[in-house]
């Protein structure tokens, strides 16, 4: 306990000794602070020049990153509407006519026709209208196709002859 009131008691001399020294002193450390005061001022402009010239450097870099991010986005745009239309075009319906025929032909009378329709695609077809028209032709109108059997695929950009 000694030790803190002789602590205590060196501390509070030295506040009132420094404060006196201050007080007769206050031209001298007035000006001692106005230098201190001017210099730290001068730090500051340099500083905050050397921070203008880094942000307009930052801010061309900005700018080339959001140029770079609009291509980006641009092109992931593009991709989605070319996926969109691809997946489309893969699983629509694709309707197909077999089994074609002509049941109970009279000359005085409509002509009757039966076929089937087929969706060979991947998604449901819904049948809004039908309209068959019918032209007759003479027997040797078209030619009989002749198939290569052993071709099983047909590639992009190819013909099955």
């Amino acid at each position: 306990m000694e030790k803190i009131t002789s602590f205590l008691i060196i501390f509070k001399e030295t506040v009132i000794s420094i404060t006196r020294w201050i007080d007769r002193h206050n031209g001298f450390v007035t000006a001692i602070a106005t230098v201190f005061i001017a210099a730290f001022t001068l730090a500051l402009i340099f500083a905050n020049r050397k921070l203008w010239k880094v942000s307009r450097e930052h801010s061309k870099h900005l700018e080339a990153s959001v140029a770079i991010s609009k291509e980006a986005a641009d092109a992931a745009t593009n991709s989605a509407k070319v996926a969109e239309t691809a997946l489309h075009v893969a699983e629509r319906a694709y309707l197909r006519i077999n089994n074609f025929e002509v049941v109970n032909f009279r000359i005085s009378q409509h002509l009757n026709i039966r076929y089937e329709i087929h969706n060979v695609g991947h998604t449901p077809a819904e049948i809004i209208e039908s309209l068959t028209i019918v032209d007759v032709v003479p027997k040797d109108f078209f030619k009989t196709p002749v198939y290569d059997i052993d071709k099983a695929f047909i590639g992009p950009k190819e013909a099955f002859i």
